[in-house]
């Protein structure tokens, strides 16, 4: 899944789904760095927006 949001740290990066979660904020993708790092992002700030919003590819991982 590809970060769309402009001001986030990594905007236009093409990262694995290796899952989602719920917070207070609403739901947030789990997205991993080459390095391992998990970083919970909006699904808004992503690429998905463009695709079903019902479905979360999560094979990537």
């Amino acid at each position: 899944m590809r970060v769309t949001h402009p001001l986030h740290p990594l905007f236009a990066r093409q990262l694995p789904c290796v899952g989602k979660r719920y917070n207070r904020h609403g739901e947030r993708l789990l997205l991993q760095t080459e390095d391992g790092t998990v970083w919970s992002v909006h699904p808004k700030w992503t690429d998905l927006v463009s695709q079903d919003q019902g479905a979360v590819n999560i094979s990537d991982a």
